[in-house]
């Protein structure tokens, strides 16, 4: 109760006038919002105040904290502070300058129609490497799964703490797909124009110069069958890494041949040791031995008879100039004539039915030769193949082949490798690794664009690294090249890094570069691709836009996608 007259000592008339609510002031630009009609010491001021000019409470007279009903209502004040404080926080979550909870921002959000995306961890991929059994063929253990939330945690750096990641699918795996290499070699199959082919081993007996015969199985099984073609050498390369040799000819194979033998059919190489001639061949001129007196078969400054098969108009054999051991049932022989200026004339391919050793004696020669019964009569005439301008090639031996060595770079959208991935689905992910696809100029000319710097000139014998997948002129713009048509098209545009870190872009003409193996200090690069097919190749969805040399390539196809961060029950 207040007091009246005198100023007041005994502290009734304290907190006589209203505290609550407070007056609130929003400036611009707050983070929080001001929104609690007071704090406690307001609360209890006004609650004093109330109970000062209430007649009910003329009894309380006192102000002192440790009485009852003024410790009561400074409980209910703290409440009050409490529920205010509370108040403003749920305040605070109505503006977006203001709100602390994510989900309050996509409340806001909602009320404009706007829905945000679920939140996303940070991604990998994981190649799983498998332990392999030693001395079990890694083709041999079954496949396991490796499941969803399988967890891995990287190696720190020093002083960094590890990070953890989680699988997010399960992925079938197996130990034979830790690191698949790309297929380096090829079956050989013969095709238009072709001019090498590699022959197992080392120690083929050939030399530049030497005959060698490609057959198909349809003339092997057909006389007369034009699928077979003759090469004469002119080079012969040993490789003694891969324990094969290159052979290689000048003319393309001919048009007889198909761009893709049928299926099933066996094509075999057969070398040619010996070289002959037809008897008579080295016949004497017939004209230094024709006398009026002679009784020799001369007539009219020619030989009788000077032909393959004496009184014959369709022979059916011929006569070697010696007898030949080579030449046996089964072998093969090509009469090849000569052009009057001493070129490659016309040449047919006979199989031998059956040989003979004889003794021969006509043309003012005489020998033991060996007498041929070819498969067929084609083309067998006197006209076609004179005595004394055929050459034969005989004595065959067959030639085992070896697989075409791929040399192109690996990069594009199929890939290519040395075991199928069978079980492999759609949207499975690779990982791809290799050293990256290395130069070497050998015509001058050509420069190096850098951005912003100084172009530097490509000279002969300078080396460098590809550093994405080569691509050509197309209109305006570039299109991706296929690996296969790197060497002979004729403009390449590549992205390339010198010894010296130097990096730009240059165009090449065809034949103005060659590609050189990889050097041990090359880094290794990797990328992660996705497979859209699997058949005899793996068609991806996105190519592969770095250039791998194909020898160093290795593809692991135990990848699984991850998530950062450590799965907890809540």
């Amino acid at each position: 109760m207040a007091c009246t007259g005198a100023p007041c000592s005994c502290g009734c008339c304290d907190g006589i006038g209203l505290a609550t609510p407070v007056t609130l002031e929003q400036p611009p630009g707050r983070t929080t919002v001001a929104h609690r009609a007071g704090r406690r010491s307001d609360h209890l001021a006004s609650i004093l105040a109330a109970l000062s000019a209430d007649p009910r409470a003329r009894g309380l007279a006192t102000r002192d904290p440790t009485d009852f009903s003024v410790a009561l209502a400074d409980a209910a004040a703290s409440l009050l502070d409490v529920l205010g404080f509370q108040t403003e926080r749920v305040a605070d979550e109505q503006y977006l300058l203001s709100t602390r909870e994510d989900r309050s921002v996509a409340w806001l959000a909602e009320l404009v129609g706007y829905r945000p995306q679920p939140g996303v961890a940070a991604s990998v991929d994981l190649a799983f490497r498998l332990t392999e059994t030693p001395g079990t063929p890694a083709t041999a253990l079954p496949p396991v799964t490796i499941p969803a939330g399988t967890r891995v945690m990287s190696v720190p750096d020093p002083g960094t703490d590890p990070q953890s990641f989680e699988t997010s699918t399960d992925i079938e795996a197996r130990a034979s797909w830790n690191a698949v290499p790309a297929c380096t070699a090829t079956t050989w199959r013969p095709k238009p124009l072709d001019r090498e082919l590699w022959l197992d081993g080392l120690a083929t007996g050939l030399s530049a110069g030497d005959a060698i015969l490609i057959v198909g199985g349809e003339r092997a099984a057909a006389p007369g069958n034009e699928r077979w073609d003759l090469r004469i050498l002119s080079a012969v390369e040993p490789d003694p890494a891969a324990n094969r040799t290159r052979v290689a000819w000048q003319r393309g194979l001919g048009s007889q041949w198909p761009p893709v033998l049928p299926t099933g059919e066996e094509v075999t190489v057969h070398a040619f040791r010996r070289r002959a001639a037809l008897f008579g061949a080295a016949a004497p001129n017939a004209r230094l031995l024709e006398r009026t007196s002679n009784p020799l078969p001369i007539t009219n400054h020619k030989w009788d008879n000077y032909v393959m098969e004496a009184g014959a108009a369709a022979p059916t054999r011929f006569d070697l100039d010696a007898e030949i051991a080579g030449v046996v049932e089964g072998s093969w022989v090509a009469l090849q004539s000569s052009d009057a200026d001493g070129s490659e004339g016309y040449t047919e391919l006979y199989r031998v039915n059956a040989v003979s050793g004889v003794a021969r004696a006509d043309f003012g020669l005489s020998a033991k030769v060996s007498r041929v019964v070819p498969d067929t009569t084609e083309s067998i005439t006197d006209a076609r193949f004179p005595l004394n301008a055929t050459t034969v090639f005989c004595a065959s031996e067959p030639l085992a082949t070896a697989a075409r060595p791929i040399t192109a770079p690996v990069y594009g959208a199929v890939l290519d490798l040395a075991i199928p991935l069978a079980g492999l689905a759609a949207g499975r992910r690779l990982a791809v690794s290799g050293q990256q696809v290395r130069l070497r100029v050998i015509r001058p000319g050509f420069i190096l664009a850098r951005s912003g710097l100084s172009a530097i000139e490509l000279a002969p014998g300078s080396e460098a690294l590809v550093t994405s997948a080569p691509q050509r002129p197309l209109g305006a713009g570039l299109e991706l090249l296929a690996p296969a048509e790197l060497l002979s098209a004729p403009t390449v545009s590549l992205d390339l890094r010198l010894d010296d870190g130097s990096e730009g872009t240059t165009t090449f003409a065809a034949g103005a570069f060659i590609l050189v193996p990889p050097r041990k200090d090359d880094p290794a690069v990797a990328a992660i691709v996705e497979i859209t097919r699997v058949t005899e190749a793996v068609e991806l969805a996105d190519p592969l836009l770095l250039a791998l040399d194909r020898g160093t390539v290795r593809v692991n196809a135990n990848v699984a996608p991850a998530t950062a961060g450590d799965t907890v029950a809540e």
